[in-house]
């Protein structure tokens, strides 16, 4: 096996990280403000209501993942709710992870500068993951990511340069930072050795291998041990509970077999977006010119294919990428994503035909792709391995102009994602303002119900679940008090069973994410369900209407009423000073929500946009409560 080094070292890495922070740059400039959803919600209440540092314990206490909380919690402070900043930030928390990746591997494999060129860009455009780039929630696995490659190039100098025992240290700090930010890097700690052990080979005058070797184990036992013991002594555990101790069988292979429709997205469902069409082309030019520039000034050479498992060997690479991708799925395998129902199983077998009516949950470009985050680095280096792994010159001149197509196309899908994200962006503002429009302001304590509200938008997402509604309501009425519950029309699973039903009693409304004890009472109730763009107010909703069929259990009371009483008048909710004002507008909640100043409650009865408001006033007794004043009014211009 050939080990020539380089002429010019990793210089061809430089271009890379150039190349995909001006992607980053450009796609961020056209996708514009997408908002925030689901998750976003619960991630930005900490910082909107409390102060730094006093958030940030808050934030630990609650989601018990203090890296990932100073994070959004400092990017907050400085931005306050600017989707545009956050979306930067997450592109490029990929791209670096992307790139510290390609750093290791020429450090390891300074001999295979095109496999590496082609993972590292494989690693950012693979759909699995960059379509989490549009979510907010998600940086938490980039910044893991980001954080387990640095600990990587920390070992890798480690082996480089000292071999001491306190060399160690930092990257186990590194690595528990990492492990303490998001679990899904947690298993990729037992992959490093064959990313170090080719650098201590490539090195002179070192100690023996064997006290390498036994140096090394030592201080990954001690990093895994000292992660888990920070996780259990001081974090309760950790955000997210183990189902098993060993994933069952059915979802090691049903992970594994859904991956293939997920790569064919980009082939199968392209863009004719111009703009996505312009960026995939000019990551075409960049990547052609990259492969190019890798091979300027090298001597040709053989790519080892052989037998022998030797660092840069196909065998050896194929097994690090195999490593990484079974690992990098194994935390949420034993976390039982995918077990419960509806099942990741069902989903694989919907796809496959063999279920039509199946629950197509777990397929989808706005969240269940995460399930891959960490492991699709290992994915990318086994797909750059089929692809530059050939040892005729010509098979390899092939397998490179596929690279290009294939990144190619990645790149229109990402980019063609931005559209959808933007169109449902609009949606959703036109949801809130219609809330807004009907309900200026409430009393406090109480709580909103919102039915059939959960909705997407081609391969965005509006609404995810009830994830966040309580925060955003809270926020959008600055009052800690207020309850905002979800209820789906059709249950998940059967309509008899009550698992993922709401339950209407005597005592109350219950909810999924409501404490079963604290029911909201009747009396504190607000319903609303979604009609097109709009939510709509409703006088009531019971067990023989047909609005909720299977999504609400009803033990003893056979309907629930809207309190208009609950909502406040006009002129006593706005005021020039008003409460609503102080935060959201400094924060940019309001901004980034589309809503502006209406200067008089009278204009806003005008237009086809306030149509609901009219009729909400025509058909509800507290129009008379309403008095026509001057006043100022949180509403959306025609």
């Amino acid at each position: 096996m050939s080990t020539e080094q380089p002429d010019d070292g990793n210089s061809y890495l430089w271009f890379v990280a150039a190349g995909l922070a001006l992607y980053c740059v450009v796609l961020t400039a056209v996708t514009g403000d997408i908002g925030f959803d689901g998750d976003d919600w619960w991630v930005l209440a900490c910082p909107y209501w409390s102060s730094f540092p006093d958030s940030l314990l808050l934030y630990v206490r609650k989601f018990l993942r203090p890296v990932e909380g100073l994070y959004w919690i400092s990017l907050f402070e400085l931005f306050g709710f600017n989707k545009v900043v956050f979306h930067l930030c997450s592109l490029l928390l990929l791209a670096g992870s992307s790139v510290l990746m390609g750093v290791s591997l020429d450090r390891a494999f300074p001999s295979r500068r095109d496999w590496v060129s082609i993972a590292v860009l494989l690693s950012f455009f693979l759909p699995t993951v960059s379509c989490l780039t549009y979510m907010l929630f998600t940086d938490n696995s980039r910044l893991s990511m980001l954080l387990f490659w640095t600990s990587v190039l920390a070992f890798q100098r480690w082996a480089q340069k000292s071999l001491t025992w306190s060399g160690l240290a930092l990257p186990t700090v590194l690595y528990v930072c990492s492990f303490l930010t998001y679990e899904a890097s947690s298993f990729l700690l037992f992959v490093v050795p064959l990313l170090v052990w080719p650098v201590h080979r490539g090195c002179s005058g070192q100690p023996s291998h064997r006290t390498f070797l036994v140096r090394l184990c030592v201080g990954i036992l001690v990093a895994f041990a000292a992660a888990l013991a920070v996780r259990f002594a001081f974090l309760n555990g950790g955000a997210v509970g183990h189902s098993y101790l060993f994933p069952p069988f059915e979802l090691l292979w049903s992970y594994l077999a859904l991956l293939p429709f997920y790569l064919l997205a980009p082939f199968t469902s392209m863009s004719a977006d111009r703009w996505a069409l312009l960026v995939g082309l000019l990551v075409v030019v960049g990547t052609a010119g990259l492969l190019l520039f890798s091979s300027v000034g090298r001597s040709k050479r053989q790519v080892t294919t052989e037998g022998r498992f030797e660092p840069g060997s196909q065998r050896y690479l194929v097994v690090l990428g195999g490593g990484i991708l079974v690992l990098g799925m194994l935390p949420y395998q034993l976390a039982g994503y995918g077990s419960f129902t509806p099942p990741l199983v069902e989903t694989l077998m919907a796809k496959c035909g063999l279920m039509p009516e199946g629950d197509l949950s777990w397929f989808n470009f706005n969240w269940s792709s995460r399930i891959y985050s960490s492991a699709s680095f290992g994915l990318a280096i086994l797909l750059a391995s089929g692809l530059s792994g050939w040892r005729s010159q010509s098979l390899r001149l092939v397998g490179k102009a596929a690279a290009v197509v294939v990144i190619g196309f990645m790149a229109v899908f990402h980019a063609g994602l931005s559209v959808d994200w933007r169109e449902a962006a609009e949606i959703r503002n036109d949801l809130v303002r219609s809330l807004v429009s009907q309900v200026p302001e409430v009393k406090a304590g109480t709580n909103f119900v919102f039915l059939d509200i959960r909705c997407s938008h081609k391969r965005a997402e509006v609404i995810r679940q009830e994830n966040g509604l309580r925060e955003l309501v809270g926020m959008l009425y600055a009052d800690h008090t207020l309850g905002a519950w979800h209820v789906n029309p059709h249950a998940y699973r059967r309509s008899d069973d009550l698992s993922r039903q709401a339950v209407a009693m005597p005592s109350g409304f219950l909810s999924r994410g409501q404490r079963q004890n604290e029911p909201a009472p009747h009396e504190s109730l607000l319903l609303f369900k979604k009609s097109g763009r709009e939510l709509v107010l409703l006088d009531r909703i019971s067990a023989k209407d047909g609005s909720v069929p299977a999504g609400i259990a009803w033990r003893g009371v056979e309907h629930l009423t809207s309190n208009f009483a609950r909502i406040e008048g006009w002129s006593r909710a706005i005021k020039p000073k008003a409460r609503l004002s102080r935060i959201a507008l400094r924060s940019g909640l309001i901004s980034t929500l589309q809503l502006r100043w209406l200067k008089s409650t009278v204009a806003s009865f005008r237009g086809r946009k306030y149509v609901v408001v009219r009729e909400a006033l025509r058909r509800h007794v507290f129009k008379a409560r309403l008095p026509r004043v001057g006043a100022h009014l949180w509403l959306v211009s025609p």
